[in-house]
């Protein structure tokens, strides 16, 4: 459960940006601030995977049988976890294209592999324990493993303060990603889907 998650809010938050756009050609001509149009598409996103992470801490009380006195901590993480993938995959989006949904399947392979929630990080190849510490599911996985067996609370506020950092990170580069589309195109040098 605690592996599985935070992979599940990771795939739901790439499921967003398959159907929904992160920008249209109407809100890139429009006057609206960069701030807003990040707001408002990462605000909309973010509904769905928060519904998301309800259901799968549902799942995770009402199935598995986790003590529901632990459900404010593990709701208010899977939400925290949630809005963190999801300002990443708005990003990829707006930074890349389609390709950045392919970029974080890529992402996640690596992920998997490199988390420790399959396997323990210290059985894993050098290449993963190095690469795993900057990650967003390890620290994802670390949080609710420290919430559901009841760990050093220290540890689950760092993972939460990390992955905070890392979804605040995403969309400030969002705004960037998004003047720079902008810019490209009013000067006609990027078509843009209607």
């Amino acid at each position: 459960a605690t592996f599985f998650v935070p992979l599940g809010l990771w795939i739901g938050a790439l499921a967003v940006f398959l159907v929904m756009r992160p920008v249209t050609r109407r809100a890139l001509t429009s006057t609206a601030r960069n701030g807003r149009l990040v707001a408002a598409a990462v605000g909309r996103a973010s509904l769905v995977t928060g519904a998301q992470a309800l259901l799968l801490v549902a799942l995770l009380h009402g199935a598995l049988g986790v003590a529901w006195s632990l459900l404010p901590a593990t709701l208010g993480f899977a939400v925290l976890t949630a809005f963190a993938f999801t300002a990443f995959h708005y990003l990829l989006t707006i930074g890349l294209g389609r390709a950045g949904l392919v970029v974080s399947l890529f992402v996640l392979a690596v992920q998997v592999t490199s988390t420790g929630g399959v396997y323990p990080i210290e059985l894993l190849s050098s290449p993963f324990q190095v690469v795993s510490p900057f990650l967003p599911l390890t620290y994802a996985v670390d949080g609710m493993q420290g919430i559901l067996a009841g760990g050093n609370p220290g540890g689950v506020v760092a993972a939460a303060l990390t992955l905070l950092v890392f979804g605040v990170a995403s969309v400030l580069l969002a705004l960037l990603a998004i003047r720079r589309s902008r810019r490209a195109s009013a000067l006609g040098l990027v078509p843009v889907a209607p």
